[in-house]
């Protein structure tokens, strides 16, 4: 069977965060395909990144005030210290983990820098904004299924099996470890394979809650557990009550812990996560899971880590020109910081240049 053909001038793989910068970016003047296997865009970004506020660095306000030249205004944010604060048989501030680090520590620190950025307009508001902004082609409920590379040049991809997207430049916005399945095996480096496949990245679990009573009026970042490897971890917060006119109040929280992507294949020990993390948070309050008007587990596989891979200035794979990899994984910062920050190392390598 022919597959059906057509040309872009780019194809972003991924509409998550650094996919729809690229994407928006790229399309004001270039013909782009963006494509994802979801029917929204957005990818998983929208599941995994739910708090209001990221730390507050000068690496991060270079990338956000990058974001504010992308898509034409300011995005609203505010700095705050808010120090995090634990519970053991009461409540006190969090000083660190000292000898029982989990092994995920790194991930963990991420949303316990004191120093943050707060936003009126979060992260799942830039995502709106950012396909309002893109002006190509949305390839949604597409999976990619193989990527084209002839003589060590980036040609095109394969959607669904059936068709064929051509383009000299391949911008892939997912797990770079799912290159490995896509490129033909004598196209991949055998270096960058090795790396891939030795990689190992963490699965997050965000247990999202809506209360009909206040549990809590401390909206800082809580830190619970970890007093041993057996008593497992999770970070959350509550937020600003809310007061109906009748004089009833729901408050929402989110908790997140964090599971080896090796172990979240087994239901029993994820399963065990999971009760964990609500222990965790009943211990600090009792009346966290009484009068429940919600509750929401999501879990997000392989979604948090770091793959150490080299990638030129402009995000490209050493080796296969015009394939570049946009993902907070290999990024120096992490999470959104990540995103936004490979992201634009690839818009400015590309020649892209905002206008203020």
């Amino acid at each position: 069977m022919s597959l059906k053909i057509s040309e872009f001038d780019a194809i972003v793989i991924g509409s998550n965060l650094s996919g729809l910068m690229v994407a928006a970016g790229l399309s004001q003047n270039q013909r782009v395909a963006l494509i994802d296997k979801n029917e929204l865009p957005g990818g998983n970004f929208s599941r995994i990144n739910q708090f209001q506020t990221i730390p507050a660095s000068a690496e991060t306000e270079r990338t956000l005030d990058f974001l504010d030249l992308l898509i034409g205004r300011n995005i609203k944010r505010e700095k705050i210290e808010q120090h995090p604060i634990t519970f053991e048989q009461g409540f006190k501030p969090f000083v660190g983990f000292g000898d029982n680090a989990p092994i995920c520590v790194d991930e963990i620190q991420y949303y316990l820098s004191p120093e943050r950025f707060y936003f009126h307009e979060g992260p799942q508001d830039w995502l709106q904004i950012l396909f309002e902004k893109f002006k190509g082609e949305f390839f949604n409920l597409s999976e990619v299924t193989k990527i084209i590379i002839e003589n060590n040049e980036a040609k095109g991809v394969v959607i669904n099996g059936q068709r064929q997207l051509n383009s000299k430049k391949i911008i892939f916005c997912s797990n770079p470890k799912d290159l490995v399945d896509l490129i033909p095996q004598e196209s991949l480096p055998p270096r960058l394979r090795q790396k891939l496949g030795k990689s190992m990245l963490w699965t997050s679990v965000l247990l999202q809650l809506v209360h009909s009573q206040l549990v809590s009026e401390d909206t800082r970042i809580h830190m619970l557990g970890q007093k041993s490897e057996t008593d497992g971890f999770c970070v959350g917060q509550f937020f600003s009550p809310i007061r109906i006119e009748n004089g009833s109040v729901t408050q929402r929280s989110q908790w997140l812990t964090f599971i080896s992507e090796a172990d979240a294949d087994d239901e029993e020990l994820l399963g065990q996560s999971i009760r964990k993390l609500k222990k965790l948070i009943q211990k600090a309050f009792p009346n966290a899971f009484s009068e429940l008007k919600y509750e929401k587990i999501m879990v997000n596989p392989s979604s948090h880590g770091k793959i150490s891979i080299n990638l030129e200035e402009n995000t490209s794979i050493e080796g296969i020109s015009g394939l570049y990899v946009v993902s907070h994984f290999p990024s120096e910062l992490q999470n959104i910081s990540g995103s936004l920050d490979q992201a634009e190392q690839c818009l400015r390598g590309l020649g892209f240049c905002a206008a203020p």
